[in-house]
């Protein structure tokens, strides 16, 4: 296509000219005396062709930047740093100062994983990836924005993230995967007008473009983008009814002999031999890791590093490494799940429902009828998310706890859900009557509603369906509008 697109070509102040002389100094001053406000309310000028902001006069936007920076000399946790630091590397970056921009943006992605909040990190890594896209390196750009799209995220900041790596993709002529990037923008923008504008912009260019150099390569898949290598996947073998692998291509790699199977997990599959009782572990090449005189009966796929098995009913289940050492001992386990965000949920022969970490140190109590933990967008985790939060039942209510065992929402709902800036709540009688929904009354004590993580009300709990709640949230929360 041949757009001014690389950082070659880009001056270092785009549209270099200065304009507003007739600002004073202290109208700047009081303008972006809170310079993250200031830089929320900034209005962005875009260019029509290479769809980067721009400015005509740096003069607020430099004095925004030197407001960050001041702010960061006192700033200590983890997610303000990082939140700082990332909107320093946007402001760097517009203002042309690619390389500072790019420390900003990488020591910001630094912090953000420090936080293991899943939001945080995708913010983090889309603003790195829009540093790097703007520098002409396409290749680490593209990698970020997969990683930030794989994360719980809002949907129309996942609607963001498409947009920009869809004019990613436009610059490198990728027009099949910047045509399905804008369609998922358009599929999670919610009501967002601005969205849909941008997306009909970036549509007109690659109809334009295409009439002069095509489509251009075929979409990458994510392992592609992401220099990964997909694991064997199994197979079942109609004639021999035994059970092996083969590679993604379709291509035998492990014999079909094995009577059941798991899928490979981190490197490593459990398969039951042809004539045995006892499962053994293989690599990836089909090396046996652990044999069959490990003597373990049950068996479950690696997680976090950590399989659970069972050799003896008697002792229940315990946790073992690839290298078959034991690293969380029985305890009597009936019942386990696979660990996530560095938490396992468990449940003793003996009381409820709790979680173990990856120690083996109990860090919520056996006190839970189930840990249950759905998510706003459909999916649901056995345990606890990222974030370390799950939902917990008791007596037929649920409420949210975290990684040290804390309520942080007690159990007092019918439902909770896990949206990725709040909870979602349903309050109603014990005995609802929805035989006849003209009589039916909603009021504020029954109705489905949403709460910020402090557990302070966001959306109050009158709404008869979840999507109304969502698009509440999506107007509420300013989260959920960042600056990119």
């Amino acid at each position: 296509m041949n757009l001014p697109w690389t950082s070659k070509t880009f001056p270092r102040i785009s549209r270099g000219r200065v304009t507003g002389v007739n600002r004073t100094a202290a109208e700047i001053r009081e303008k972006t005396a809170d310079p993250e406000v200031a830089l929320s309310r900034y209005r962005w000028q875009i260019d029509p062709v290479t769809f980067r902001e721009y400015t005509d006069d740096p003069t607020e936007l430099i004095a925004i930047r030197d407001g960050l920076t001041a702010r960061l000399r006192t700033a200590e946790d983890h997610a303000r740093r990082a939140r700082l630091l990332g909107l320093r590397a946007v402001v760097h970056r517009v203002l042309g100062d690619l390389d500072d921009a790019l420390r900003d943006a990488k020591l910001a992605l630094t912090h953000a994983q420090t936080t293991r909040v899943p939001r945080r990190i995708a913010l983090a890594q889309t603003r790195l990836a829009r540093v790097h896209q703007w520098r002409g390196e396409y290749e680490e750009a593209d990698r970020l924005y997969t990683l930030a799209l794989d994360a719980d995220i809002p949907r129309r900041l996942r609607a963001l993230i498409h947009h920009h790596a869809a004019v990613c993709c436009l610059e490198q002529d990728r027009l099949l995967e910047a045509l399905n990037h804008t369609e998922a923008s358009l599929a999670n923008r919610g009501s967002d007008q601005g969205l849909f504008e941008a997306a009909e912009r970036v549509f007109d260019t690659i109809i334009q473009a295409v009439s002069g150099t095509g489509f251009g390569p075929y979409p990458r898949s994510r392992n592609e983008i992401l220099g990964t290598v997909p694991p064997p996947q199994p197979y079942y073998h109609e004639m021999f009814r035994r059970y092996g692998f083969e590679t993604p291509d379709g291509d035998p790699l492990v014999p079909a002999t094995y009577r059941d199977v798991y899928p490979f997990t981190e490197g490593y599959a459990w398969v039951l031999p042809e004539n045995g009782e006892y499962w053994e572990l293989i690599d990836e090449s089909g090396t046996v890791v652990i044999g069959t005189d490990a003597g373990y009966h049950h068996v479950s796929p690696f997680s976090q590093g950590v399989a659970w098995v069972r050799a003896d009913r008697s002792t229940g289940w315990f946790g073992i490494n690839a290298a078959d050492q034991v690293v969380i001992p029985p305890g009597h386990y009936v019942d386990v799940r696979p660990f996530h965000g560095g938490l396992a949920a468990v449940r003793p022969g003996q009381g409820g429902w709790g979680a173990l970490d990856l120690r083996g140190q109990v860090v919520v109590p056996f006190e839970y009828d189930a840990i249950c933990t759905a998510r706003a967008d459909g999916s649901y985790i056995t345990g606890f998310t990222e974030e370390g939060l799950a939902v917990v039942e008791r007596d037929g209510l649920r409420g949210v706890v975290d990684r040290t065992g804390q309520e942080v929402l007690p159990l007092i709902y019918r439902e909770v859900q896990l949206h990725p800036l709040a909870f979602l709540v349903l309050v109603e009688p014990e005995d609802p009557d929805y035989s006849d929904p003209f009589v039916h009354t909603v009021d504020l004590n029954d109705g489905w509603g949403a709460l910020d993580r402090s557990g302070e009300t966001i959306v109050p709990p009158i709404h008869l369906n979840r999507a109304a709640v969502l698009e509440e949230l999506d107007k509420l929360l300013a989260e959920a509008h960042p600056v990119l």
